[in-house]
């Protein structure tokens, strides 16, 4: 049962990438469709602006979320990389020492 939220978070970003790409696809063909169509702009844009903000929103969750996931990743990952360095460096002078 262990593998079940590892599975969740490799499934999550291809459904949401797969929302993404149909979305804008969708908003290309209406905002074509806005372009060529010489009616009223009013129409189209109504059944637009209720899918663009949440697109948005959501776009703007996972930049936030990926930026903290880079900062949190080098935060822990920086004190062990000094700590290797220490250790190597301490362990080289004792390797001269010796020859």
């Amino acid at each position: 049962m262990a593998a079940a939220p590892a599975a969740f978070c490799h499934v999550l970003p291809l459904l949401l990438t797969a929302m993404f790409i149909f979305l804008a696809i969708w908003h290309m063909t209406a905002f074509e469709e806005l372009k060529t169509d010489y009616g009223n702009p009013i129409d189209p844009c109504n059944t637009l602006n209720p899918l663009v903000l949440p697109d948005y929103l959501i776009q703007a969750f996972l930049c936030r979320d990926f930026c903290a996931q880079s900062v949190l990743h080098w935060v822990s990952v920086c004190p062990v990389g000094i700590s290797c360095l220490e250790t190597f460096e301490s362990t080289s002078d004792d390797r001269t020492r010796i020859l």
